[in-house]
């Protein structure tokens, strides 16, 4: 596969046609992206780092709750874009709403629905539960609750994620320092390979926040043993494109895990975007809530996540995650309501077209060589590898 350096700009009129758009909004070239090898030698030469996955695009959405009703058109719109893996929550409180009662039937269904589409779950398990104060010395409640998970959908699900932003207090629900989540990590990961030995554990995504500190605390308890995938969710500034910023997250991760003597953990993106909120009138930094500050115009957006996906797989990302696929847009001003590749009503963004672009000329099963990216240097140009 032969791709030619062309020199998109990142400013495209909202006029132009889906494809023109789709092109535009790659704002990359895979000149670093290529086929399988066809031999080891050829493999050699091209410094391609391998990758066991089926597919390394993954998206979020809530298709156990409110976008239920819209599941079959959900997962279409991923299949269409090549998006092969969508994460969602696997509630305690959701599956076990009484103790003792399991009722799965909203998650079977979307697991099955998903396996029709060709699309993988991640599960994320969490959060806490009314009935089971959490984390305590009795873990039985977390450790039944996980087994019966993992027992369900193992066979369609390669990886579960132990909770999610334990490092953030809007989510940690009770886990927040790394003592307290390594209860909750090692019940649950020995839970899971007694049930699935094959299967992965991926920690928590951990938010921009404090992580390396805290993952630091984590490895001195012992932590490190008890995940296979260390899980990121480096969001930027919404309105700050991702070069400069996102490569310097991950190279300072894995440096981390080289001197912690893990330097061969995966890492996985299962979070990153960019909301297209508009900015609230008036807003007032450091008074009015950060919600409300707005993001990058639909447009840019769709070029940075682009760029971001060849930043990630160039440091070596095995999967990343768009948060998330579908904009509730319940709020005009909210950050919140506007992350998605498309719309409530599911119109594609600017953001989808450019996934799919992406996608499309680096297909899953594709490798990468190990060449680093770089700007080229003049305003409104793509990001290339040499």
């Amino acid at each position: 596969m032969k791709i030619v350096k062309g020199k998109p700009s990142c400013g495209v009129p909202h006029g132009l046609s889906a494809f023109h758009a789709l092109g535009a909004a790659l704002a990359i070239s895979a000149a670093a992206v290529i086929p399988a090898a066809s031999s080891a030698q050829e493999a050699d030469t091209l410094f391609i780092r391998h990758s066991s996955l089926a597919t390394p695009y993954g998206v979020c959405a809530h298709l156990y709750g409110e976008e239920h009703p819209a599941l079959e058109r959900e997962l279409a719109l991923m299949e269409a874009a090549g998006i092969g893996m969508v994460r969602l929550d696997f509630p305690w409180d959701h599956v076990e709403r009484v103790p003792g009662e399991w009722n799965f039937m909203t998650h079977d269904a979307v697991v099955a629905a998903a396996r029709k589409h060709g699309i993988v779950v991640l599960p994320i398990l969490d959060y806490g539960h009314e009935k089971y104060p959490w984390p305590t010395d009795d873990d039985r409640p977390w450790r039944n609750y996980v087994r019966h998970v993992v027992e369900r959908y193992a066979v369609d699900c390669p990886v579960f994620e132990v909770w999610n932003e334990e490092n953030d207090d809007n989510f940690c629900g009770g886990v927040g320092t790394p003592a307290r989540y390594l209860l909750v990590l090692r019940a649950a990961y020995e839970e899971i390979k007694a049930v699935a030995p094959n299967a992965r554990v991926a920690i928590g995504g951990l938010v921009n926040n404090n992580p390396i500190p805290w993952l630091e605390e984590l490895y001195k308890l012992g932590g490190g043993q008890f995940f296979d995938i260390l899980n990121l969710h480096p969001y930027s500034d919404m309105r700050n494109n991702p070069e400069g910023l996102l490569d310097r997250v991950l190279e300072a991760h894995r440096e981390q895990l080289r001197r912690l003597g893990d330097a061969g953990k995966p890492i996985w993106i299962t979070e990153f975007g960019w909301s297209t909120a508009e900015r609230k009138p008036g807003f007032v930094p450091g008074k009015d809530n950060w919600r409300f500050q707005g993001g990058a115009d639909e447009t840019t957006a769709a070029c940075w996540e682009a760029r971001a996906l060849g930043i990630a797989f160039a440091e070596g990302v095995e999967a990343a995650f768009h948060y998330e696929l579908r904009s509730l847009e319940r709020k005009r001003f909210d950050r919140e309501s506007h992350f998605g590749l498309v719309r409530d009503s599911l119109v594609p963004k600017p953001g989808f077209l450019a996934w799919a672009a992406f996608i499309a000329m680096r297909p899953a099963g594709s490798v990468q060589k190990d060449a680093k990216w770089r700007i080229s240097g003049r305003p409104g140009q793509a990001l290339y590898f040499p």
